[in-house]
């Protein structure tokens, strides 16, 4: 497959850009871009169902801290839905170590790397194809629209190891077996009435740190990556309904994260078609705040380079910040193509 971009476009520069953060349109005047936050507790204050009301908030991710039984996730769901049907609810229910909601209806799920590690790939991709509509079905039943899965990341080869970042979260190092097992998880989603977001583009397996707690710069090439981590987007992007952008940096294609990258975003559009939502990671992780301190900066890169929806957790005070200088202006065509992730049962 031809990569897209032609050398003219790949930067040799090995450090990450600075400099776009004060640069471009005018930060109420982009109108295309939603956001995805969070919320403390196990139900909604006024506080939240305010922030929750702005037109450029489309989404809710939920953890650990929002699930305490059945009756109260379903009753917060409830009231989430209640200020805006439009309103997605996300988590990430990976299984393994990557489980927000444990207990009553919420079995343990095994971790994708152990489906991998089933010697049977018969026996394998229908263990995940189970797997995956038990997790879609637990988490439809009580409210929760969108798991944002299946990871997709090859997992490290003998040699580059990245610790716990992926740990157990891969199904395989092989992009091969990667694509079937995640074909099958997301047969498993599908059936139970569940799109699947395939992540953390275009791959997080060439790197030794943790995004989630520093700046992280993968040195590959566009032509090595297509030759294994980028495969499993290839063949999977027509089953996919959304694609996660990874924060790592690929200095040789681009010298902005991934996440803020307009270069990535494009080629996701015009090399794989996708058609789809296009959204970040969660913008207060490290790898991407040390960079960009101002919350306001890291919106606007993301809605600037075509993203169309931008995660931003944990961090209360910066959404405000943000929502307080976006137009209330809805995108409506972006609206609707974020409502093909509601599910479809």
């Amino acid at each position: 497959m031809d990569s897209g971009l032609t050398d003219s476009k790949l930067s040799q520069n090995t450090t990450i850009s600075r400099s776009s953060s004060v640069q471009g349109q005018n930060f109420s005047n982009l109108l295309h871009g939603q956001l995805a936050v969070d919320i403390e507790g196990f139900s909604l204050p006024e506080e939240d169902i305010e922030v929750l009301k702005h037109p450029r908030v489309s989404a809710l991710i939920l953890f650990s801290r929002n699930f305490k039984n059945i009756a109260q996730l379903k009753a917060l769901t409830n009231s989430v839905h209640g200020v805006d049907s439009s309103l997605l609810i996300l988590i990430d229910q990976e299984g393994g170590a990557v489980q927000r909601f444990v207990g009553e209806d919420f079995p343990a799920l095994p971790s994708l790397k152990s489906i991998g590690l089933i010697q049977d790939p018969k026996q394998a991709q229908q263990y995940a194809r189970t797997v995956g509509a038990q997790m879609a079905k637990s988490l439809l039943n009580v409210g929760v629209d969108l798991c944002l899965g299946p990871v997709l990341d090859c997992e490290p080869l003998t040699g580059t190891q990245t610790g716990d970042v992926l740990h157990e979260r891969c199904f395989s190092h092989r992009s091969e077996q990667v694509m079937e097992l995640a074909a099958a998880y997301i047969r498993g989603m599908s059936d139970a009435g569940m799109h699947a977001v395939g992540k953390h583009f275009p791959g997080h397996g060439g790197v030794a740190g943790d995004t989630h707690y520093t700046t992280q710069v993968d040195q590959r090439s566009l032509d090595e990556l297509m030759q294994r981590d980028i495969l499993p987007y290839v063949g999977l992007s027509h089953s996919l309904s959304g694609i996660m952008l990874s924060h790592v940096c690929f200095p040789k294609i681009d010298t902005l994260p991934c996440s803020l990258s307009s270069h990535w975003v494009q080629w996701i559009r015009d090399v794989l078609n996708f058609k789809g939502v296009i959204m970040t990671d969660c913008l207060s992780m490290a790898a991407i705040s040390k960079i960009y301190p101002d919350p306001i900066d890291r919106i606007r890169l993301v809605f600037q380079s075509g993203g169309d929806l931008a995660l931003l957790c944990n961090d209360r005070a910066g959404v405000k910040r943000v929502l307080s200088q976006l137009s209330r202006v809805r995108h409506q065509p972006l609206h609707k193509k974020l409502s093909i992730l509601k599910s479809f049962a």
